[in-house]
């Protein structure tokens, strides 16, 4: 019910984060450059973890796989979420998405 009530790109992040496991600041900052989706096993690189162990690859289902494939798609920038008000700025990472909450009353 959740997924069905986000609005993008809130409902992508949260796709993506409960199929990778992956933490929020991490997914905030996944570079396009960061997501394989070649080959018989699509996967994304965490490169900027909180500690050297947090580097890591994370193998991708099939929801994740096409999330990512639409995402990088439509992607102008470097970011798989763009930062910038309202996510008009491909060069910079989305910071979090907590106010997108804001305004919104999902009823479960």
């Amino acid at each position: 019910m959740y997924l069905s009530a986000a609005s993008q790109p809130l409902r992508d992040y949260a796709v993506l984060l409960i199929e990778t496991g992956i933490r929020p600041n991490e997914l905030c900052r996944l570079g396009v450059r960061d997501v394989h989706l070649e080959g018989d096993r699509p996967y994304l690189v965490v490169t900027d973890g909180k500690t050297k162990a947090a580097r890591r690859s994370i193998p991708l289902s099939m929801r994740a796989f096409e999330v990512l494939t639409e995402r990088l798609t439509t992607s102008k920038g470097k970011y798989v979420f763009p930062g910038g008000r309202g996510g008009d700025d491909p060069d910079s990472p989305a910071l979090k998405f907590n106010n997108a909450h804001y305004g919104y009353h999902l009823y479960m």
